[in-house]
């Protein structure tokens, strides 16, 4: 396969399932491969995941990797060169957060969103509608993601983008359905071979090799 790289500033990955292990754990081949690429080729390399931005600021080896972070699926944009945060904040979900915890259902809360598990999907629609709150839910494979409507991981990859002054364009690497905007709309779009068929279908290239072994696969064959 034979790509078109002159364009290419920036590379945004997803974080869970694709730039880790089946266990979540951060794939080190992958995390030396991106490094190996950055020297090579100077480009900028954006996590975009659905975590808080907490977890990952607990991670040195990323910090000192990545030009940006967009957590939250796009609701927080951190820049670490200088430990800029910027938060979007569009709707108060105070009122379905208080719903869901009268229904003891376990939640995680962050900055803006609020995530919990996906066999409670039906509730969790039905709580949206009665709160009379402008949210929705986008999912990431095994959890559902409540947000302000305004709020996805495009426009927060695009956000970061600008902020880092990129004019080029971007590769991106991803498995969940949260991620199907961001590889459809990249230069190149490359899911890893554990992704769902969504991600599939939007990709330029399917890996042979699942999660973090598929992204350090496809930037050793075909970046460095």
């Amino acid at each position: 396969m034979r790509l078109n790289l002159s364009m290419i500033s920036a590379v945004v990955i997803d974080y869970d399932r694709t730039l880790t292990d089946e266990n979540l754990n951060l794939s080190i081949k992958a995390l030396e491969a991106l490094i190996r690429l950055k020297g090579m080729r100077g480009w900028r390399i954006i996590i975009a995941s659905g975590r808080p931005l907490s977890f990952f600021i607990s991670h040195n080896e990323i910090i000192e990797l990545v030009d940006a972070i967009v957590a939250e699926n796009g609701a927080v944009i951190y820049l670490p060169k200088d430990s800029k945060k910027i938060i979007i904040r569009f709707d108060d979900l105070s009122k379905i957060k208080e719903r869901l915890l009268k229904f003891n259902i376990p939640i995680e809360t962050f900055d803006v969103i609020i995530s919990v598990k996906r066999e409670v999907e039906e509730l969790i629609k039905k709580l949206i509608n009665e709160s009379g709150v402008d949210a929705k839910i986008e999912y990431n494979v095994d959890t559902v993601m409540i947000m302000p409507k305004i709020v996805n991981k495009l426009r927060g990859v695009q956000m970061a983008l600008k902020l880092l002054n990129i004019k080029g364009g971007f590769i991106a690497f991803g498995d969940g359905e949260n991620d199907a905007e961001v590889i459809d709309k990249a230069n190149i779009g490359i899911a890893v071979a554990n992704a769902t068929e969504i991600v599939k279908a939007k990709a330029d290239y399917i890996t042979n090799k699942p999660y973090g072994c598929g992204v350090a696969e496809f930037i050793e064959s075909y970046l460095l």
